[in-house]
């Protein structure tokens, strides 16, 4: 039979090998620009930015111009030390690739003991780890100088915390409220967490109407005291500088749910998504439809297998009930409410991931646990080459992924060319900017102030260009689409991206210089020819 000790020598040596060798790639064995081109996500660079320009200005600010709150606490005020010290980018970007990786690997350490405590079969655990550390966008999200690997840290330290507790995390004061404080912690790693203390107060009235063992109100207000102490200086923060609790992110992607947004994901999904995959893998069109019938197939299987195992997983699982269905909420949440990022943006679903590779990973045991040990081993050989086989196809990658040399491309030409002191404007600025060192704009109204996020959200750029003395735009344009355009292009890159849509033709980047009066009619122009 499979074992169903944790540290069955198998699945420690594979698992600890192949993450310390996802990290050994990211931190050592390259250059920092080639694990940028690699794996880091634009928006990521908005925190880097701001270290800096909080280092040199001494607040919160993404263009130089304005105040900003467009980000996760917790991340950014671990950076800001590491931005003081080391002032060359590229040795910060070094910096944070360290920490990512650090926190990847601490991350690994607390979900063995998860799956310790949750009495995983080896295999179940292999199989969880390459759900969470090892899946084809590991790199991308743990990696991507965002706050995941972070996150996925604390996630797994508040759930070795809620098993050890017991029902002592219920109702002992000292514990409710270090229960509080751990997820006021998880809160500052990244705001939508705010949901998994509602997901554990409702746990915990369940269990004082159950058990009949007096009010919950005395529990209830220490695991209030405990969440507070960290979120309530934040919270006074915001509201103090910006007139409200919310950040400037949060206020600019969300939307009132609707027939349009609701199917909204759907539609990328199968018209942008699927796209993507095949780009990658350099697949021809006629698979469109036979990668969504084996990605509904997969979910429709996984999902059956996992109710005919309900009970015994129900079991299993009621140590952590709170945050599986603090995962649960979450997804449902963000597909609603933030329906434009819901498939696109993999960071936004580390608790989905996490929960999911417990799961999985104990209905593996389940299904498995009758198995000789051989298929096991073939199972770890598996798992182990689908890594291997990631690093072997990281060339082929990076030379699709040309979005990111592209944007270095007109950093560096920004850098040489246009003077420091002119305002650039861009949608999705974080890489242009940190790399040029240059104070930017981002069109997307995500890390400015509300009035940047509210005059993009209008749409009235020409205002924002006014106010804020913006010259220049960088923006992606078809060549065949440059004639008759407003403005005065000054310099196109000689990379091309597919930048949305991976069945549209390349476009390079394009600078232009061009004023108030040019910016709305330039923007309407290229959408009505796109």
């Amino acid at each position: 039979m499979i074992s169903h000790h944790i540290f069955d020598k198998y699945v420690i040596v594979t698992t600890l090998v192949i993450a310390t060798a996802m990290c050994l790639w990211m931190v050592l064995l390259q250059p920092v620009k080639t694990s940028v081109e690699f794996s880091v996500i634009d928006d990521a660079l908005y925190y880097f930015s701001i270290a800096q320009n909080f280092i040199a200005r001494g607040f919160f600010t993404y263009d130089g111009i304005t105040a900003t709150n467009g980000f996760h606490p917790l991340w950014e005020l671990l950076l800001i030390p590491f931005a003081y010290f080391f002032r060359d980018p590229l040795a910060l970007l070094r910096i944070g690739f360290v920490l990512s990786a650090l926190f990847f690997l601490s991350a690994l350490l607390f979900f063995y003991r998860v799956t310790a405590h949750l009495k995983l079969t080896s295999l179940g655990t292999f199989a969880a780890f390459i759900i969470v550390f090892g899946n084809l966008r590991s790199f991308t999200l743990w990696f991507s100088l965002m706050e995941s690997a972070l996150l996925l840290l604390l996630y797994f330290c508040y759930l070795v915390f809620s098993i050890t507790a017991g029902e002592k995390r219920f109702t002992d004061p000292r514990t409710i409220f270090g229960a509080g404080f751990l997820i006021g912690i998880v809160f500052l790693a990244r705001a939508d967490s705010f949901l998994l203390f509602f997901c554990y107060v409702a746990l915990l009235i369940r269990y004082h109407t159950i058990k009949k063992s007096g009010s919950f109100v005395m529990p209830l207000l220490s695991a209030v005291a405990g969440v507070a102490i960290p979120v309530i200086p934040y919270l006074v923060y915001n509201y103090v500088c910006f007139g409200k609790l919310q950040t400037v992110s949060s206020w600019q992607k969300f939307y009132v749910p609707s027939l349009e947004t609701i199917f909204r994901p759907l539609d990328r999904f199968y018209n942008e998504t699927i796209y993507r995959i095949m780009y990658v893998f350099n697949l021809p069109i006629v698979f469109q439809m036979l990668i969504l019938i084996a990605v509904v197939g997969s979910i429709t299987a996984t999902l059956y297998v996992i109710w005919n195992v309900r009970n015994r997983l129900s079991v299993s699982l009621k140590p952590i009930s709170d945050f599986i269905i603090f995962a649960l909420v979450h997804f449902v949440l963000v597909y609603l409410f933030v329906p434009y990022e819901a498939l696109f943006s993999v960071w936004y679903h580390v608790p989905q991931i996490a929960a999911m590779g417990l799961v999985v990973g104990l209905t593996v045991g389940f299904l498995f646990e009758n198995l000789s040990p051989i298929f096991s081993r073939i199972c770890y050989v598996a798992g182990a080459t689908l890594l291997i086989w990631q690093f072997y196809f990281y060339p082929t990658f990076v030379g699709k992924k040309t979005i990111t040399v592209e944007k270095i491309e007109m950093a560096e030409h920004l850098g040489r060319f246009v003077p420091s002191s002119s305002p650039v404007a861009m949608y999705d600025a974080g890489m242009v900017s940190y790399f040029s060192q240059h104070p930017f704009i981002p069109l997307n109204g995500l890390v400015g102030d509300f009035e940047i996020a509210r005059l993009c959200s209008e749409k009235n750029y020409g205002q924002l260009f006014e106010k804020y003395g913006v010259n220049y735009l960088v923006i992606d344009v078809p060549t065949p689409m440059l004639a008759g355009l407003p403005g005065t292009m000054l310099y196109a890159t000689s990379m091309t991206s597919k930048i949305m849509n991976m069945y549209e033709i390349p476009k390079p980047l394009i600078l232009f210089r061009m004023d108030s009066t040019q910016i709305n009619g330039f923007l309407r122009i290229r959408e009505n020819r796109e």
